[in-house]
């Protein structure tokens, strides 16, 4: 009679660990593939991002060419020295505001796509470490 309870107690405690493994398991596996959908999703943003960024640096330059063009035709009707100095300085300064204009727009591009590419992958670490607190406690 006891040999028949102690085979029953450890039967349940059997089904009881293989049931606590399974729902271990499942667990794990819902929380890799959200991990892997945050990673996708992160992965998304970014090469939009990056588009984006790319797609101001080629404005950028085409607006550059066209500059220099418009310099080069202004150069070509200097009369004097002080014309050409004059010239110069102008494109020399606007030159530089532009510079440092596209610059702050380009740095402000890259630190927005670099903030919303990382959010899903903040909630994941978020999910992680409430998971983590909850199986602590």
């Amino acid at each position: 009679m006891a040999t028949k309870k102690s085979q029953t107690q450890a039967e349940d405690m059997f089904k009881s660990g293989i049931d606590s493994i399974a729902k271990n398991v499942d667990t794990f596996s819902s929380f890799a593939k959200d991990n892997l959908d945050a990673m996708m999703q992160s992965a998304n943003i970014a090469a939009k991002g990056a588009e984006k960024i790319t797609a101001e640096a080629v404005a950028a330059s085409k607006q550059n060419m066209e500059q220099t063009i418009a310099a080069a035709k202004e150069f070509s009707n200097v009369r004097t020295i002080d014309q050409f100095v004059t010239i110069q300085t102008q494109l020399s300064k606007q030159a530089f505001e532009q510079c440092v204009e596209q610059a702050t727009k380009l740095g402000d591009l890259f630190i927005s796509v670099s903030k919303e590419a990382s959010e899903p992958l903040d909630g994941r670490l978020n999910a992680f470490s409430e998971q983590f607190t909850k199986k602590a406690s």
